[in-house]
């Protein structure tokens, strides 16, 4: 018994790519004199909206600025920190977890699919996922349940029988509408997000483990599992 398939979300929270961004915009703010705040940012982060950092810039400052060279600082500040990105705590041990217990493990982004397999390539987990998700493989993404009804359809398995992991209030919505058991684990980018749709909220995904999962998505009842309250930690500490 338990979830016949696990189905993750990668950006903030595979890796916190999240966090990446916002910290090269921050520094390439930096810069120029100007403070970028984070409130400002966190409204976009799971969405499938882009920033246009140069007007961002030009709004704040208020002044003309060469776009060329705001983009080349960006770019050069987001490969920097690119280069020293590892996976969220827990991602790994979980991976690792389904891989033993024979269960399938997908991702649904709202990311294109070149940025989320050189990502994952840079991670080393390329080879980790039965089916990749991206939002160029979908007609609608997050808060659409597309992404998410397409990991599962991809697996074999029906979504009520799919955990989900998620980081953002958009990801997390298109996780429930879809019918998958969702677990939050907000970033820093993420943390004022409503996440009352959600089964499970936990501060790191070092607090789950499948053996406590399988009581929440029995497999093959076709019935989705109670949730726990919507707080930090829950029932499904290991």
């Amino acid at each position: 018994m338990g979830p016949s398939a696990l189905v993750f979300d990668f950006d903030g929270t595979i890796a916190d790519t999240e966090y990446v961004e916002f910290e090269a915009a921050r520094c390439t703010f930096a810069d120029y004199g100007c403070d970028l705040p984070i409130e400002v940012w966190a409204p976009l982060v799971g969405t499938v909206q882009s920033v246009d950092l140069v007007g961002l810039l030009v709004a704040i400052c208020r002044r003309p600025v060469d776009a060329g060279r705001v983009v080349e600082r960006h770019r050069r500040y987001r490969r920097d920190l690119l280069d020293l990105l590892e996976p969220r705590p827990g991602v790994s041990a979980l991976l690792d977890a389904a891989a033993e217990r024979g269960i399938p493990v997908a991702i649904a982004s709202n990311a294109d699919g070149p940025w989320v397999a050189d990502r994952l390539a840079s991670l080393g987990l390329q080879h980790r996922f039965g089916a990749v998700v991206t939002i160029d493989q979908v007609f609608a993404g997050k808060p659409d349940p597309e992404p998410y009804r397409t990991a599962c359809q991809r697996l074999g398995v029906a979504p009520w029988a799919a955990i989900a992991f998620e980081d953002s209030e958009a990801g997390s919505l298109s996780a429930h509408r879809a019918g998958l058991w969702t677990v939050a684990c907000p970033t820093s980018m993420s943390h004022g997000h409503a996440f009352d749709h959600v089964d499970l909220i936990v501060e790191s995904l070092e607090e789950v483990c499948l053996a406590s999962l399988a009581t929440a998505v029995p497999s093959g009842s076709g019935v989705r599992g109670l949730g726990f309250g919507h707080q930090f930690g829950g029932e499904l500490r290991p």
